[in-house]
């Protein structure tokens, strides 16, 4: 029975669940009465906190501070050095060399004379090899030619091609008779001449020596020389002692030997040399003494063709790191193979270094930059071909990326400041005209050079968006000279010089956007005066000449349409729902002016949608006659009607700006604004919305 039961109530209910209609949402408008909106409008809200100050009397002073286009020195930024390029060419190759001897020793000459076909000279040659130790008259000897004997200098050289030098040729004769002459050959063995010097001489006594010099200029000479006799004249004697091992002792020696070109076993020797004091471009009326680098370096190329190793050195003396050591670089550049010259190339930082630019050591120069560049060669005991005329080493030497942090020297310019500046002091405050009492314009100038600096203002001018222009006019402070001393060294003191002028007022009356301003600016002044030139003026990298304008505006003017505004964010259900209504306003004026209070809906892209005007104007606060300030506030209730119409235009505003226009009556009176002055407003909804 319970199963049943239980049966016929789950049938009911899936009946009841099927059979079920959806429900509809209602929607209705509804009345409803809240406040929307609270706002305190101000002079103070309307500027940065770094805009204004307050005077003593608690008064708001409205303040532009603009840091104006600087002067700094070009000649540090283009500070450049030519580049050093030379092609050198080896000035000259040296050779060690020494003293040659060959003998010619009496059993030579006696076997020489068996060689005769002279029968009686056949005779006397057999005589004296037969006499050793023994004495003999020997008779006078004529037309003697000595066979060739080898004369090796291969320990000097293969082959030269002598630019200049000597050869020097001693003979002594050691014979126990007189030579009555003698005439010495020198022969290269193969190259064609083969003779390199031919010499006699007569009249040689026994125990005694004869030399002579002869130039060896424009020779070419092989290693394996031959020395030749091809006339030998000997004056006989009676009674000679015969000792076949005296000799004739010939002795050569070559000496201050350049060459062209030689195959050749070098003794260490620089092979080039060459100094260079390159003029460093600045800009025009800087004459630097002395420099300190911020950053740069040095490349160095070299392309050498000749066969032996190049060992470096440049130097630049005159160049100290932080730690007084004078810049120097050392490399070897490895020899040419093959044909084919070596490239070597090498990067040295140059950072931090202190540079004396009076040129070579001793100078009393400015703007130069001396260095020094030699290669060598070392003695290696191995012969090396190395030529004049063919070995060549190409150097390129630049400094790149050269950037002064500091030039002392004589710095004279010459040069016009001129620019623009925006001004945003105005750009929350909109008037058809404004007339200040006072303007105080000061311009603070610092300077960072180690110059006397002159400064002379030619204008300053300022302008606005409706093509309205106001120059400032004071004869003590436009087109006037100052001058600004020096600033100090080690540490940096930088000087100042503040140039001031109460006649400011046309500048700010014109409610501007920008100012414009010229400026002359002169170093040198002692020479422009016909003083003498010092050196000690001095500039760092951050040098400059900073002109700083400052106005101060004391809100204390007369007005035509100014206008102070708030923006409030509206949210997104106000742009929907909202069907029609009233807004009402509470207001309480703490300005000594009149208000008319407007309304204006904006959308996203700054489109005005609605403007809701003021019915009426705003009373001024309660002003004590006595002090003209504000001592009570005022309070008054605006009333705007919103209609259907009204809303669709609001509809897609996403802010509400409220605008306070006011006019100081009678025209131009003069009004004051303290810090405690503002106008407070409350907006509530009397609205209907539509609710879903």
């Amino acid at each position: 029975m319970k199963i049943k039961y239980l049966f016929i109530l789950m049938v009911t209910m899936i009946a009841m669940v099927a059979c079920k209609r959806q429900i509809e949402r209602p929607q209705w408008d509804v009345d409803l009465l809240a406040p929307l909106i609270k706002s305190t409008i101000n002079i103070k809200s309307l500027v940065a906190d770094s805009t204004y100050i307050l005077d003593k009397d608690r008064s708001i002073i409205l303040v532009f501070k603009q840091p104006l286009d600087s002067f700094s020195l070009k000649g540090l930024d283009t500070f450049r050095i030519d580049p050093f390029y030379k092609k050198i060419k080896l000035s000259s190759l040296q050779l060690n060399t020494d003293t040659i001897t060959q003998l010619i020793t009496l059993g030579q000459i006696a076997r020489q004379l068996l060689a005769s076909t002279d029968q009686q000279m056949r005779i006397v040659g057999f005589v004296i090899l037969a006499n050793q130790g023994k004495r003999m008259d020997i008779p006078n000897f004529e037309n003697i030619a000595a066979a060739a004997l080898p004369f090796d200098v291969t320990q000097w050289f293969k082959y030269a091609v002598v630019k200049s030098g000597n050869l020097k040729v001693i003979i002594t004769n050691k014979l126990p008779i007189t030579v009555a002459n003698i005439q010495f050959d020198l022969n290269n063995k193969t190259f064609i001449p083969k003779l390199v010097l031919s010499k006699t001489f007569t009249n040689i006594f026994p125990n005694t020596s004869q030399s002579e010099t002869v130039p060896l200029d424009n020779k070419k000479i092989e290693g394996n020389l031959e020395v030749s006799i091809p006339d030998l004249d000997l004056i006989g004697g009676s009674n000679v002692l015969i000792d076949t091992n005296a000799a004739l002792k010939i002795q050569v020696a070559i000496s201050d030997i350049l060459l062209e070109e030689a195959d050749a076993i070098f003794p260490a020797q620089n092979v080039a040399v060459d100094t260079v004091e390159a003029p460093i471009t600045m800009s025009p009326g800087i004459e630097a003494k002395e420099a300190i680098l911020e950053k740069g370096k040095i490349r160095i190329k070299v392309l050498s063709t000749m066969q032996d190793s190049l060992y470096y050195t440049y130097k630049i003396p005159n160049a100290k790191s932080p730690q007084g050591q004078a810049f120097k670089i050392v490399g070897t550049i490895p020899p040419s193979k093959g044909g084919v010259a070596t490239q070597y190339e090498y990067i040295a930082e140059f950072n931090g270094y202190k540079l004396d630019l009076r040129g070579a050591p001793g100078s009393e120069g400015v703007n130069a930059f001396y260095s020094d560049f030699s290669a060598n060669i070392r003695y290696t005991g191995k012969p090396v071909f190395l030529s004049l005329v063919k070995d060549s080493i190409e150097i390129s030497i630049t400094m790149e990326d050269f950037k002064p942090s500091y030039l002392r020297g004589y710095i004279k310019q010459d040069t016009i400041l001129e620019a623009v500046s925006a001004v945003d002091l105005f750009k929350n405050i909109r008037a058809d005209a404004l007339n200040f009492n006072k303007i105080n314009l000061t311009l603070d100038i610092k300077n960072s050079f180690g110059i006397t600096v002159d400064i002379t203002p030619q204008y300053l001018k300022a302008s606005n968006n409706r093509g309205q222009s106001a120059e400032l006019v004071d004869d003590k402070l436009v087109m006037v000279k100052r001058g600004i001393v020096a600033a100090k060294d080690k540490p940096l003191t930088p000087s100042y010089l503040k140039l001031q002028t109460a006649n400011a007022a046309p500048l700010l009356n014109i409610i501007p956007q920008s100012v414009a301003y010229k400026l002359r600016i002169t170093t040198g002044q002692s020479l422009f005066e016909g003083g003498s030139k010092f050196y000690d003026d001095f500039a760092y990298s951050t040098s400059a000449i900073v002109p700083t304008l400052t106005i101060e505006a004391p809100l204390n003017f007369s007005a035509k349409k100014i206008v102070l505004q708030d923006t409030i964010p509206l949210s997104a259900d106000f742009q929907k729902q909202v069907r029609s209504g009233k807004f009402t306003m509470l207001l309480k004026n703490g300005f000594p002016l009149k208000i008319i209070l407007n309304m204006k809906f904006i959308d996203q892209w700054g489109i005005q949608k609605e403007i809701l005007l003021s019915p009426q104007p705003i009373v001024e606060g309660i002003i004590n006659t006595a002090t003209q300030k504000v001592v009570a506030k005022t309070d008054t209730k605006l009333i705007y009607q919103l209609t259907t119409e009204n809303m669709q235009k609001i509809a897609g505003a996403d802010r509400l700006i409220i605008q306070a226009q006011f006019d100081t009556q009678p025209e131009n009176t003069q009004i004051k604004i303290y810090h405690d002055y503002n106008l407070e407003v409350k907006i509530i909804g009397d609205l209907k919305y539509n609710i879903q």
